[in-house]
């Protein structure tokens, strides 16, 4: 019934990181592609709640959140499309308080990332961008800024910045000792996801669910949160603009976002 399954990273992908827009070239290539018979994921390192109301308004067949912790989607031959949490993993309350403890510890700042709610430390943080992601939430996503206090804390996964006052080989000891993959994204950016979870994993689960092979899988990305997909499968479209560690593992580059890259990469593979 399916004979293509479309996966696609957000920031950088679908998200322009200058403008901070979606091209609506993109929107509409998107929903056409779904016409023509492919299913379209969103495919992310973000919560589902930290999702841009923008694209939760695009009919995608589902949303792969917080690197593989969380998957909604509909169910094979829903003609509603209805959408379901099909699996979920969340970091244990207890867990939890003892990163935040080891981040204070460490002289690290960071977020923890859920389900409904990001949660942050009540002080204004040393690094910016943890500012910047406290300050977006204003219409662009659902939910609110919590804080590290929360009594009913719940994560999926989560973020550091680090610089050179940070302890970062011990907080790294504790999260392997955790079980937690550590991604650097550099310049003393990291993101954790509980071991055995990624972009790739995610994959996995919804081609089984909708009795696909990895040769009907087709990704889009940009950074190096997308690495587990770019070694997942064979068909990996890189936009203009991409971390070098990827590389090695693409088949095709398309434009960039803010040139209509996920309009030009469709259209290239004759998905619309």
């Amino acid at each position: 019934m399916y004979h293509t399954a479309l996966f696609f990273d957000i920031d950088g992908t679908l998200i322009s990181e200058k403008t901070g827009k979606i091209p609506e070239s993109a929107i509409k290539a998107i929903e056409k592609a779904g016409e023509h018979g492919c299913l379209t994921f969103i495919n992310t390192g973000r919560t589902y709640f930290f999702v841009p109301i923008a694209l939760k308004q695009i009919s995608f067949d589902g949303f792969l959140c917080g690197c593989g912790t969380h998957i909604i989607s509909r169910l094979l031959d829903d003609t509603s499309k209805e959408l379901h949490t099909l699996y979920h993993r969340p970091i244990p309350k207890k867990e939890s308080l003892e990163i935040i403890e080891k981040l204070q510890e460490c002289n690290i700042d960071g977020v923890l990332e859920g389900e409904c709610f990001n949660y942050f430390s009540h002080e204004n943080s040393r690094f910016e961008q943890i500012n910047q992601i406290r300050d977006s939430f204003s219409g662009n996503v659902t939910g609110s800024a919590h804080f590290f206090d929360d009594p009913d804390i719940c994560a999926d996964k989560f973020v550091i910045w680090t610089d050179e006052k940070s302890d970062i080989t011990t907080f790294l000891e504790f999260a392997k000792k955790k079980h937690y993959d550590i991604i650097d994204r550099r310049f003393g950016f990291y993101e954790a996801v509980p071991e055995g979870h990624s972009k790739a994993t995610a994959i996995e689960y919804i081609l089984k669910q909708f009795n696909l092979t990895k040769e009907h899988a087709y990704v889009f990305g940009d950074s190096a949160n997308d690495l587990p997909m770019f070694t997942c499968v064979k068909n990996t479209i890189a936009m203009g603009e991409y971390d070098p560690v990827l590389t090695p593992y693409i088949s095709y580059i398309t434009k960039t976002v803010e040139d209509d890259g996920i309009f030009y990469a469709l259209q290239h593979f004759g998905f619309i």
